[in-house]
């Protein structure tokens, strides 16, 4: 006599003991929470920069992407012609003048095509650092985490840019994100606004993109991921942008708005602005009369 019985499984009773086990081993698994960056303002020092992200270290081991600015956050222009200050008077920004207040650009202070000459003044221009250590601290923090660039300058402008680098003994490439010294350039659609970005030396140059958005992409391409970014950069519009860009993400975003350099505009600024596109104009109408002819137009590329 068999004195074993198999019950038969009721099938309502199985369903809602997968479910149950279902249930219980998602809730086993951890999910991240979104987190959303942090804003640092009025930074006068990078080595408040360096020290946050020490700080932030010792309590976590993490996975650091540390990320500067160029321009006046780790290199300035030795003259105001050419510099980020005078760049932005002539984008119609409003500039501090030293003693009365925001200074608006005049219509005769502009210059015709700026695009078309930036890269020239770049390549003529020299930068010096914004800070007597800037190179060492980017080279202590480029032993211990992930470093790179992110400028708003457009890679045609990459040979005077690294040049003034190597001239202030900052290099980047020891920290590229790419193998064997890649470069990676890409076509960045920046709200319907179509601009070259490209990756190479540890350096990204973004055409005046929106950095935040262009960071979140670029790390995509290099199939990167950090757990916590730090950046920093003296322009507030870059600052926004990576702000809003990375909000309810699951990296953590350190974000500083680097203010050790001088902003502010003078009456001698603006008239050596005026000799030197006076004296410049006269030397492309005698030596290339025809790019004079266009470019006096307003005829921009």
């Amino acid at each position: 006599m068999n004195r074993f019985r198999f019950a038969i499984p009721n099938p309502i009773m199985l369903f809602y003991v997968s479910m149950s086990l279902l249930l219980t081993a998602c809730a086993s698994v951890p999910v991240a929470p979104a987190i959303n960056p942090i804003v640092h303002d009025d930074v006068k020092s990078l080595g408040e920069f360096e020290t946050a992200i020490h700080a932030y270290v010792q309590q976590r081991d993490d996975n650091i992407l540390v990320v500067f600015d160029i321009d006046d956050t780790l290199l300035q222009s030795s003259s105001f012609f050419g510099g980020d200050t005078w760049y932005n008077w002539q984008r119609g920004r409003p500039i501090e003048h030293v003693s009365r207040g925001i200074e608006n650009i005049a219509d005769k202070d502009k210059i015709q095509c700026i695009f078309d000459k930036l890269g020239v003044f770049f390549e003529l221009g020299q930068q010096m650092p914004t800070e007597a250590g800037a190179a060492g601290l980017v080279s202590r923090l480029q032993a211990k985490y992930a470093v790179m660039a992110l400028t708003s300058r457009a890679p045609g402008y990459r040979s005077g840019t690294e040049r003034e680098l190597k001239r202030a003994n900052i290099d980047f490439s020891t920290s590229h994100l790419l193998p064997g010294f890649q470069t990676l350039a890409f076509d960045f659609d920046d709200s319907g606004r179509s601009a070259r970005v490209s990756y190479e030396n540890g350096i990204a140059m973004t055409s005046g993109s929106n950095k935040g958005l262009v960071l979140q992409d670029l790390l995509g391409k290099l199939n990167r991921s950090y757990s916590a970014i730090f950046f920093i950069d003296d322009g507030k519009r870059n600052i926004d942008n990576m702000q809003v860009a990375w909000q309810n993400k699951k990296t953590f975003v350190d974000i500083y708005h680097y203010v050790g350099v001088d902003k502010t505009i003078s009456d001698s600024d603006m008239q050596l602005s005026r000799d030197a596109i006076a004296a410049m104009d006269a030397f492309v109408q005698i030596a290339f009369p025809d790019r004079y002819a266009v470019l006096s137009t307003a005829a921009c590329e």
